[in-house]
């Protein structure tokens, strides 16, 4: 066979392959759609394995096809993120949303769902550094915008209740001594109101406790 033929006959299969993959890609879809996630991931990993595949061979093809390949390859692990993320697995669903942007760097939808997992996790440290990478990425969205300001309400209140708790966790070391040191635990109770007009329910146990041992301290006075 000629140069040109087994170029020909190489470049069908990549075709073939791709398609083969598309169609994968397409079923997780629908079965997504219909809230099969976990038949959804397994249509995503068959495309995945199809694309696995080609993978080595993929640098030998121009950069168009080249580009196209990557980008399937990337939708395809979103996607698996994206079910992961339905059934609660976060961890995995990070996992999944990073191996897409290994393929595509600027992948919005991949760095959505690491906020979003991130976020389930309660890592608002994470949270906060892919909320500015997916402003920088596409901030003009509305849905983005609805997303951020979301969860910077929720980082804030997150480190709010982080304080109010460290407040009450130090007085409550304070109330324990022999011997108390009340500028201190005056400080304390005033930090904690600032901070905190309205009692919320996950301090409820703690505080009974200590505003007992505050009132019996003040009465003792």
């Amino acid at each position: 066979a000629s140069l040109k033929t087994l170029i020909m006959e190489a470049t069908s299969e990549i075709t073939k392959a791709i398609e083969e993959a598309e169609t994968f890609k397409n079923e997780g879809n629908d079965l997504f759609k219909d809230k099969k996630f976990n038949e959804a991931i397994e249509s995503y990993d068959r495309g995945l394995k199809t694309c696995s595949q080609l993978k080595d061979s993929m640098i030998n093809y121009e950069a168009k096809t080249q580009k196209s390949f990557h980008k399937l390859y990337a939708v395809l692990y979103c996607n698996k993120a994206n079910s992961l993320f339905q059934q609660g697995e976060y961890q995995r669903s990070i996992e999944n949303a990073h191996l897409a942007l290994d393929f595509e760097a600027n992948y919005v939808k991949a760095v959505s769902r690491l906020v979003l997992a991130h976020e389930k996790l309660g890592e608002f440290k994470y949270v906060q550094l892919y909320l500015e990478r997916l402003l920088s990425l596409d901030g003009n969205n509305t849905e983005v915008q609805a997303t951020a300001k979301r969860v910077r309400d929720k980082v804030a209140d997150y480190k709010m209740s982080n304080t109010r708790l460290g407040i009450l966790q130090d007085l409550q070391e304070e109330l324990d001594k022999e011997v108390l040191d009340q500028d201190r635990v005056q400080g304390l109770v005033t930090s904690y109101f600032q901070r905190n007009e309205e009692m919320v329910n996950m301090d409820d146990l703690l505080r009974v406790d200590i505003e007992a041992k505050f009132v019996t301290m003040m009465e003792g006075l």
